[in-house]
């Protein structure tokens, strides 16, 4: 999402402000709130480590386990929605063993795992949260992971390849792939780091071939 007028709902006689939030290339960079801009600071992995205001000064800091509990916070502005690799789309939910909502599932902090089966287990682990390597990993979609910053499979041929086995790549966002016509996701991209590019070529995300 994003935007840059201020919409608000009505709740009897009071207003409830909309936050916009502001992406590049799929991941968060900020929010806006009754006209009131945050931006966010990413690690390599896309936990927000940090909040600006809108002139660039430092609002909060944040620094975390390797598995997204908060060990170190500084500042006393409000905390964004998405903090441990939140800026991939994680939600901090608030709730107690499902901390965080990933589009399809929950993920619990304490216990390091999803809070429901994975839908391809026993193919994958049925709770088991990017194959147990959260420091270089990410789940954006509560399906598969990706590497960030990579544009290359990690488990070639395994998971992630289309009904005409291609796989699509992005530089920022890792290996894409189109989901089969039968999937409940047709006709979507996900995120992926698993599959077999056609014709032996990677190929970006906006159709530039690199072979």
């Amino acid at each position: 999402m994003s935007g840059t007028d201020r919409t608000t709902c009505k709740e009897g006689a009071k207003e409830m402000p909309v936050t916009n939030y502001y992406t590049v290339n799929g991941q968060l960079i900020g929010e806006s709130t009754n006209g009131v801009r945050t931006q966010y600071i990413r690690d390599a992995l896309g936990s927000v480590i940090a909040t600006t205001d809108g002139a660039g000064n430092i609002q909060n800091t944040y620094r975390y386990t390797p598995y997204g509990g908060t060990t170190y916070k500084t500042g006393t502005a409000p905390d964004p929605k998405f903090l441990f690799a939140g800026t991939w789309g994680g939600r901090q939910t608030g709730r107690a063993h499902s901390e965080e909502y990933w589009r399809a599932r929950h993920r619990s902090e304490p216990e390091t795992t999803w809070t429901t089966v994975d839908p391809v287990w026993p193919v994958q682990l049925p709770y088991g949260y990017v194959s147990g390597s959260p420091i270089g990993r990410v789940d954006p979609n509560g399906l598969d992971y990706i590497v960030p910053n990579t544009c290359r499979p990690q488990h070639p041929g395994s998971r992630g390849e289309n009904a005409a086995g291609q796989t699509f790549c992005d530089p920022l966002l890792g290996c894409m792939y189109s989901v089969a016509d039968n999937s409940p996701l047709s006709d979507r991209w996900l995120p992926s780091t698993r599959g077999k590019a056609s014709r032996g070529a990677w190929t970006m995300l906006l159709l530039v071939r690199i072979r």
